[in-house]
């Protein structure tokens, strides 16, 4: 593998082992929080057509629309180790 490639871990149905998405269901616009619970409250409270992702290790996530644009909302817990990864993922 070179520096600059990230190896992803899918799960058999091709979901991200981590996050439980998979690609295309997470949409370009992201707002990232610490809180499992915090990401649910700002979905509901802002997002339309929320669709819910939920994973294992702090992470969940909520795609839906803010006024016709698609955003999507990502629990990651705490630490930049999981920034990381998410944003490590994103670059895939």
């Amino acid at each position: 593998m070179a520096d600059n490639e990230v190896e992803v871990f899918l799960t058999p149905d091709g979901s991200l082992y981590h996050l439980g998405v998979k690609s295309g269901e997470i949409n370009p616009r992201i707002i990232t929080v610490g809180d499992r619970d915090r990401a649910s409250i700002i979905a509901q409270e802002f997002l339309q057509d929320v669709k819910e992702y939920e994973k294992t290790r702090n992470f969940r996530t909520f795609s839906g629309t803010y006024k016709g644009v698609p955003v999507s909302i990502v629990s990651i817990g705490m630490g930049a180790p999981n920034m990381d990864f998410l944003v490590e993922f994103f670059m895939v």
